[in-house]
């Protein structure tokens, strides 16, 4: 998967978020120069590693004011498609760039990035951004991106409400009351708890928390993602990943649902949850729920 072009960076004026006023003035979307095209020194690296895949956009402009912030939101593309990057500079009198550092952040959400850096007035500024595709990794057939965990909003799981009413769909499915971690059959499902296997708090770090309420709740209630447990089981696993936590029994069912479930809502797996599904796997002679 190649990321997408930034196809447009707009200035936001009047921060009332930030209690800032900001005032942009010749915001110019401008191929890079010879100049600018030496960069920081790490830009030169990570461009050489992206080849072809990478994209960069830069954009010139004047600070309107003292000590102010300037918002820049890239859009256009889908979240998790890709790692940015991002350097601000100071145009000189001699039209060379003054690099400078640590006065430049990214901010990830569901509309894109925002780029936001600091200047003073009159400065003429230079911003560069740079895209790389993230790794994708295959797990049981399924294409994986392979990305860390972020905590973009604050997790509640009230956010992923579900009814209890679902114990008897997946009861009605299996045609038993099973725990299938354990390979228990249970009697009554007063014995039992509804189980998420890509977990509720998982999904919010791997790109739920981008989500609007609605898609979380249909999350929540998607029955491919449920299974039973005994009490005691749900709360031993709780809300870790595969990296941290297998069941006794069907293991290799458990991580080929996990990475189809992940798939499907395109949520990402990080390095360390990939390798230890794809070590489980390794030892799988079918992926099928005994």
């Amino acid at each position: 998967m190649t990321a997408r072009p930034l196809n447009r960076i707009r200035c936001v004026a009047g921060l009332a978020a930030l209690a800032l006023t900001v005032g942009c003035k010749s915001l110019v979307d401008a191929p890079l120069d010879d100049d600018e095209a030496a960069g920081p020194p790490a830009l030169a690296a990570l461009m050489a590693l992206a080849g072809d895949s990478g994209d960069v956009r830069t954009a010139r402009g004047e600070f309107a004011g003292t000590d102010t912030l300037a918002l820049y939101s890239v859009v256009g593309r889908e979240m998790g498609e890709a790692l940015p990057f991002c350097w601000s500079g100071r145009l000189n009198e001699n039209g060379s760039t003054t690099w400078w550092d640590a006065r430049c952040a990214v901010r990830e959400h569901a509309d894109g990035i925002d780029v936001s850096f600091s200047g003073s007035s009159g400065e003429l500024w230079f911003i560069l951004v740079l895209l790389l595709p993230l790794p994708e990794v295959e797990i049981a057939g399924n294409l994986l991106v392979v990305a860390p965990e972020d905590d973009c909003s604050d997790y509640d799981r009230d956010d992923y409400r579900y009814p209890a009413t679902l114990e008897d769909s997946l009861v009605a499915r299996m045609g038993r009351i099973y725990g299938p971690y354990t390979g228990r059959v249970f009697n009554d499902t007063k014995e039992t708890q509804i189980e998420h296997m890509v977990a509720l708090k998982q999904a919010h770090l791997s790109g739920a928390c981008a989500w609007e309420d609605e898609r979380r709740k249909q999350f929540a209630r998607d029955l491919d993602n449920l299974t039973l447990a005994a009490p005691e089981v749900n709360r031993e696993k709780s809300a870790k990943d595969p990296k941290d936590w297998l069941p006794d029994k069907n293991k290799c069912w458990y991580i080929a649902t996990v990475a189809a479930t992940k798939r499907r809502w395109s949520l990402t797996v990080d390095r360390g949850e990939a390798e230890a599904m794809q070590a489980v796997l390794r030892t799988c002679e079918n992926l099928e729920m005994q």
